[in-house]
């Protein structure tokens, strides 16, 4: 019988180790070891005058909805609100949709109410198809990373809303450690966890072909297809429990046990 279990499994997650502590201590429960390493840095924009007139616009109560589809727009957002001393950031009447558990936990965690989150998905995509049709020419801010898709946008705006788009923070790729380096080159990960579109390129030309990738959602499994790499499984949520799932259903389907010994001796 088929045992969901990732003994003798090591994952390397792509994002921080502070947002991975709970995905880490879920994965020892399953039986497999896990590393953390930051594949993206989030930085301002390089101008943030467009950011700074979004703030405003939304501090004053000018919008009907801010959409926030990610943990960086949230932060972005309230540390120029804090620069541009206005309180609140978010008025009370302002609706505040958010794209997943995690970012709808930072907008709760700063004191502010959350209106609208997907029940699954976890995606830009889920959070606009769960928006009302607007009325009465409703506004929207979306702040977002500059290389976000405009898929949001174009479905809101099918919707009957007026958005307004504002660049809150760009990604920039961080180079590797060398030890991660050496480690995705002779196959010491079984399988490597990318948490965004923007962490494609730093595991492209590094890790063996032979290494399952593991996307959180279906934009970063689109990214990984776009560059030509195999995307093994998808988590449909970004919650850890997902992910976890993800790797538990990959290892009973699709793998033999990992022992790269055992394969080249017979």
């Amino acid at each position: 019988m088929t045992q969901r279990s990732l003994a003798g499994w090591r994952v390397l997650i792509g994002r921080p180790a502070g947002r991975s502590v709970g995905l880490i201590r879920l994965l020892a429960e399953h039986g497999a070891s896990a590393q953390a390493v930051p594949l993206i840095d989030i930085v301002p924009p390089e101008d943030s005058a467009e950011l700074d007139a979004a703030v405003l616009t939304l501090a004053a109560g000018e919008v009907d909805w801010v959409a926030f589809t990610s943990v960086n727009a949230v932060a972005a957002v309230l540390e120029r609100a804090a620069a541009l001393n206005v309180a609140p950031a978010i008025p009370a009447g302002t609706m505040v949709a958010a794209v997943g558990p995690a970012t709808a936990g930072a907008l709760r965690a700063a004191g502010i109410a959350v209106d609208l989150v997907p029940e699954t998905g976890g995606s830009g995509a889920a959070l606009a198809a769960v928006f009302p049709t607007a009325h009465r020419d409703q506004t929207v801010l979306l702040p977002r990373s500059e290389i976000a898709a405009d898929t949001v946008p174009k479905v809101l705006r099918d919707k009957g809303y007026a958005v307004a788009i504002a660049t809150a923070y760009r990604t920039v790729q961080r180079p590797l450690p060398d030890s991660v380096v050496a480690d995705l080159q002779t196959g010491g990960y079984r399988a490597l966890i990318v948490a965004s579109p923007s962490g494609v390129g730093p595991l492209a030309a590094v890790r063996r072909p032979d290494t399952a990738l593991v996307a959180i959602g279906a934009p970063t499994a689109d990214a990984l297809r776009a560059a030509g790499l195999t995307c093994a499984a998808v988590a449909h949520s970004p919650t850890d429990e997902a992910i976890v799932d993800a790797l538990l259903d990959l290892a009973a389907v699709t793998y033999a046990p990992h022992d790269r010994k055992d394969r080249t001796s017979t």
